[in-house]
């Protein structure tokens, strides 16, 4: 007989409310709560960058968990990293996410490669303290460069302790196929055509069922991969 399943959390991005959180950050996390959401990501702290645990005190009294944060690298450099680490021992976040990187970061499958060096120091920092550190995919790491894939280039030299937040909607408007394993955190949009945007797309929330087909990579952490204790994200 097959184990049951085990339920998988489900956070919201606190981007796709960003203005309504920024007026009333306590009044929204209420609100997800309310509708059933057990966990928020961070993109931004409002109004209290310097007072994490105010922060953490509003997560507390609505009974919801950080599963992740989207900071810039450049926040993790120097006396940065140790900055980092102790805002989100407080809120008690262990994924660091970093979701977009400058152009000389990226500008070559080598610039590539040295980030994902850099990544990989991180990661050896943050892993013995119960954090990880990953990177948010736009459509640049799926649009081929000097025939190679950026994504995998990137994720390759990074290693199993640096995790993947895949972004399907970026991924399919980039024509490559998000079930592609080594993911460890996805974002779920729905694409509908004929709606505006790029493409011709509109992205909006979708269902988990619409992208039952990822599979992670295997590992014995939640770096590697592990589901159990993540959260699936909604934008």
């Amino acid at each position: 007989m097959l184990a049951a399943r085990r339920k998988i959390p489900i956070g919201v991005q606190l981007y796709s409310v960003t203005k309504i959180a920024a007026g009333d950050l306590a009044g929204t996390l209420a609100g997800i709560k309310k509708m059933g959401y057990e966990g928020v990501e961070f993109a931004g702290y409002y109004n209290f960058a310097d007072n994490p645990k105010g922060l953490r005190k509003l997560l507390d009294d609505n009974g919801l968990k950080v599963c992740g944060t989207h900071i810039q690298l450049r926040t993790m450099d120097g006396d940065g990293l140790k900055q980092t680490i102790e805002f989100n021992q407080i809120i008690g976040n262990p994924y660091l996410v970093v979701p977009s990187l400058p152009k000389e970061n990226t500008a070559t499958l080598e610039a590539w490669a040295k980030t994902a060096e850099r990544f990989r120091e991180i990661a050896e920092v943050v892993r013995p303290l119960k954090m990880y550190i990953g990177y948010h995919n736009h459509t640049a790491e799926f649009t081929p460069m000097e025939g190679q894939m950026p994504w995998d280039v990137f994720m390759t030299k990074a290693g199993p302790n640096v995790f993947g937040q895949l972004d399907i909607g970026h991924c399919q408007r980039a024509g490559a196929d998000p079930v592609r394993g080594g993911n460890s955190v996805v974002h779920h949009r729905r694409r509908k055509p004929g709606l505006s945007g790029p493409g011709g797309h509109r992205e909006e929330p979708s269902e988990p069922e619409e992208v039952t087909g990822l599979r992670p990579a295997g590992g014995g952490d939640p770096a590697a991969g592990q589901s159990s204790g993540r959260m699936r994200m909604f934008l």
